[in-house]
């Protein structure tokens, strides 16, 4: 076999050479290791992932960068997972927290701690269906106040005054009163 090849990439020409052949290479330093393919044997990785006060994190998404290769982590945080390359890169993902990509670098053995993420919320209005923002809800919108709540009259029928806007009106007296002292 001859080739010529200038200006390319040593991984474009190993890959040229290789697209036919049952030959998988891998490049250490100024090595490169030749397998095949069935022989080539992939590198378990066990680790911890826990947050900032060091509690373990059930669930969290572990998977190799640019691979379908992926586990999660259980009740301790804990996970194993089968990767094809020493270097490869693994992504932790959890909801409500940072994602990090941690290089493997020939170690066995990945520790994690995930960073939440702090996001100030703006103020929000309940709805019977769901949550949005005040800005994005048309309509009529009134506040209460839990301070407006607080020692309020219970009827003799169980019912809590019926509070609208700042006028209070209470069911077993149809007493109308305001709730601003």
């Amino acid at each position: 076999m001859y080739l010529n090849y200038q200006d390319q990439s040593l991984s474009v020409i190993l890959n040229q050479i290789f697209k036919k052949q049952n030959i998988s290479y891998q490049v250490q330093g100024s090595s490169i290791i030749l397998y095949k393919n069935e022989e080539r044997q992939n590198i378990v990785v066990k680790g911890r992932v826990a947050d900032a006060s060091n509690n373990p994190l059930n669930g969290v998404s572990v998977s190799v960068k640019s691979s379908t290769a992926g586990t999660s982590t259980n009740l301790q945080g804990s996970f194993s997972l089968s990767v094809p390359d020493e270097n490869a890169i693994l992504v932790f993902s959890y909801v409500g927290y940072a994602p990090e990509e941690v290089p493997l670098q020939g170690r066995k053995v990945i520790n994690v701690t995930l960073n939440s993420l702090t996001a100030s919320i703006g103020e929000v209005v309940v709805v019977g269906y769901g949550t949005q923002k005040k800005s994005v809800v048309t309509g009529a919108i009134s506040s209460v106040k839990a301070a407006d709540l607080e020692n309020q009259f219970i009827g003799s029928n169980g019912q809590l005054e019926i509070q609208r806007g700042k006028i209070v009106t209470t069911p077993a007296t149809g007493k109308v009163t305001n709730c601003l002292k």
